[in-house]
């Protein structure tokens, strides 16, 4: 499938900025996919130029190919079983050479998956499938961690790691609804799961049967935890989505002690976003200011604005210096997830079939 794009130029919100609107306007483009109902993750294969995304409505995967300008110029779709399986979480394999895994939500199956990334209209191959053992069932999430992966469980309300060398070396924990995301903490090395419905993060010692449980609304904080990373400071970062009635413009990381820190947005047209995923550029490779990308989105509040923004910190994370925030052409398209490359940052439009792609201005800083 060829692609099919609109491009606009985008008046970015500027906090404390130094030169103009007009200097500082991006682009951002909207490349289409495949059409489904629900366009949902997706992850760049690496030593390729293939972004692998993952529609939930068909279960299919795309392929998107895109050019030295990272701009989307050609896509494939490949059926990933029945269509009712529920294609949905992907994630790089470490293990695996060129391998991804991915969820099947509704057939209750993890799958790893030899995509061939470096040809689109080559079919994708299913070289393992995991069944979720009793009582799981809806795996969302999906990430490996040295011999196992984790999932979250969405429909059950638990979590689960599984032994890919042996399926059943396994543990589940119950924790409250809906478990969403699962990152490891990079120094207390405990794994941390955002539940949205609770407004609640488990915390899951592997060599216990119990969680910890941290409270997102206390201290300042707000409702509905949803994207979750492991990022720099140290730490864990999120983001909170608010309610279907009002957003919250907030987000946090969570220290080796369990602390949360939150951070409040105070650009107008930001400050009360609803936030539903984030991203951090590559730490070793980027030329940027220490910062975080948010994806503000229409998925659970209809009329909350979907917009990428950029936050800049001071080198040791402890105040934000800078906000911009870029509005995304189509509104109400529920944007999803973030990816950034080198020269854009991409984030899935879930109700429209299309991918947006904010470019990188290089004489327009986000710092400034």
């Amino acid at each position: 499938m060829k692609f099919i794009t609109t491009s606009f130029a985008v008046l970015v919100a500027v906090a404390a900025a130094t030169v103009s609107a007009q200097q500082c306007a991006r682009a951002i483009d909207e490349f289409a996919v495949p059409n489904a109902a629900q366009t949902h993750e997706l992850v760049r294969m690496p030593g390729t130029r293939t972004l692998v995304i993952s529609q939930m409505s068909n279960s299919v995967m795309v392929k998107a190919q895109y050019d030295a300008e990272e701009r989307v110029v050609d896509t494939a779709a490949h059926s990933m079983g029945l269509a009712t399986d529920g294609l949905h979480g992907v994630t790089l394999s470490t293990k695996f050479n060129d391998r991804i895994w991915m969820t099947k939500e509704y057939a209750n199956q993890l799958i790893r998956v030899h995509p061939h990334g470096e040809y689109i209209g080559t079919a994708p191959v299913i070289e393992q499938v995991i069944p979720i053992p009793a009582p799981g069932k809806g795996p969302h999430y999906v990430g490996e961690y040295g011999d196992y992966v984790w999932s979250t469980l969405k429909e059950s309300g638990h979590v689960v790691r599984i032994n890919y060398n042996d399926i059943n070396d396994y543990k589940i924990w119950e924790v409250t609804k809906n478990p969403i995301f699962i990152a490891q903490h990079p120094a207390n090395q405990k794994f941390y799961v955002s539940c949205d419905a609770s407004s609640q993060i488990h915390v899951i010692n592997p060599n216990s049967a119990t969680t910890k449980v941290l409270s997102t609304t206390d201290n300042g904080g707000a409702e509905t935890p949803a994207g979750l990373v492991a990022g720099p400071n140290n730490a864990v970062w999120f983001v909170t989505a608010g309610t279907k009635d009002k957003g919250t413009g907030k987000f946090g990381y969570i220290d080796t002690d369990d602390n949360i820190t939150f951070f409040q947005l105070t650009i107008p047209i930001g400050k009360d976003a609803s936030l539903l995923h984030l991203a951090f550029d590559d730490q070793q490779t980027s030329k940027k200011n220490p910062g975080v990308w948010l994806l503000s989105s229409s998925v659970i509040k209809p009329d909350a604005i979907d917009a990428i923004i950029r936050v800049d910190f001071d080198p040791t994370y402890t105040h934000i210096v800078h906000e911009e925030i870029a509005v995304l052409p189509t509104q109400g398209n529920k944007a999803h997830r973030l990816l950034p490359l080198e020269k854009r940052i991409f984030a899935t439009e879930l109700a429209t079939s299309r991918v947006a792609a904010l470019n990188y201005t290089p004489n327009c800083p986000w710092l400034v």
